[in-house]
C-alpha cells in the first residue's frame, strides 16, 4: 500500500464508530470521525445522523489535512479557517476542534468536535495534553488494525470474529478495544513523551488531566513497567 494512496476504512467502519463513542465520553462532547473525502464516517449525538452538517462545513477538516496536524479554533466567526464558511453570521458556538488520526505519519481520518459555551471551551483547553495523548493512543491501535488488514490476518467485521474471553488473549491479538485499554495506551505514550522519572511522571500527569497520585495507581493497576516504555 503506497503510504501517499487514499485508504478505505469501510471495513473499520463499525470499530470507528465504537471509537467515537469512547472518545466522546473522554471529551464530554459530541465528535464525528470524518474521512479524507470529507464524508462523516461516524459520529455521536448530534453529529449521529448522516444528515447532519459536518463541522464547519468541512473546512476546519481540510486545514487538518492539509497540514496534517491538529487544528483549534479558538475564536470562531475570527478564525481565517472560518471566513469561508457560508453558515459564518449563524455561528454561535464557543470553539471547533479537529484532531488527527494518523496511519503511517499521515492523517487519514480526523476527529472533530465543538464546544457550545466558554465553560465546556475552557475545560476542552484545559485538558487538551490529555485529549492529544488519547487520540495518539488510538492512532496507534488503527495503525495496528490497518497494517493486521493488509497482512490479510483481520477479518473486516468485528461481528464475524469470534471474541475470546479477555484472560485468553493477550493486547496484540484483542479485536475489540476497551477504554481501559485505551487509557493504558494514553498513558505510556504520556511516559514515553515525558520520561519516567520522578519528573516525567508528574508532567506525564499534568498531560494527562489527573493527580499524580492517580498516575501512579493507574500505573500500578495497568502492571505497565520499564519494557512497556522503552
Amino acid at each position: 500500500m503506497a503510504d501517499n494512496a487514499k485508504i478505505s476504512l469501510e471495513p473499520l467502519r463499525q470499530r470507528l464508530s465504537e471509537y467515537a463513542g469512547v472518545i466522546s465520553g473522554f471529551l464530554k462532547a459530541d465528535v464525528e470521525i470524518v474521512g479524507e473525502d470529507m464524508r462523516r464516517i461516524a459520529g455521536t449525538g448530534r453529529f449521529a445522523s448522516p444528515a447532519a452538517p459536518t463541522i464547519s462545513g468541512g473546512l476546519i477538516y481540510r486545514e487538518l489535512f492539509g497540514e496534517n496536524t491538529y487544528v483549534i479554533i479558538n475564536t470562531p466567526r475570527r478564525h481565517t479557517v472560518c471566513a469561508a464558511c457560508p453558515g459564518i453570521s449563524r455561528c454561535l458556538v464557543a470553539m471547533e476542534a479537529a484532531f488527527p488520526l494518523t496511519y503511517r505519519e499521515r492523517a487519514i481520518v480526523a476527529v472533530g468536535t465543538v464546544c457550545d459555551d466558554y465553560g465546556q471551551k475552557e475545560a476542552m483547553l484545559g485538558g487538551i495534553g490529555a485529549h492529544v495523548n488519547l487520540l495518539n493512543a488510538v492512532s496507534g491501535m488503527l495503525e495496528r488494525e490497518l497494517n493486521l488488514i493488509e497482512a490479510g490476518k483481520a477479518k473486516p467485521n468485528a461481528s464475524e470474529v469470534i471474541q475470546p474471553k479477555p484472560a485468553e488473549i493477550s493486547h496484540s491479538e484483542r479485536t475489540i478495544l476497551t477504554l481501559a485499554e485505551m487509557e493504558r495506551a494514553a498513558i505510556i505514550n504520556a511516559l514515553r513523551t515525558c520520561g519516567r522519572d520522578t519528573q516525567g511522571k508528574r508532567l506525564a500527569a499534568e498531560q494527562l488531566g489527573i493527580g499524580v497520585a492517580t498516575l501512579y495507581r493507574k500505573i500500578g493497576e495497568y502492571g505497565i513497567g520499564n519494557e512497556d516504555i522503552t
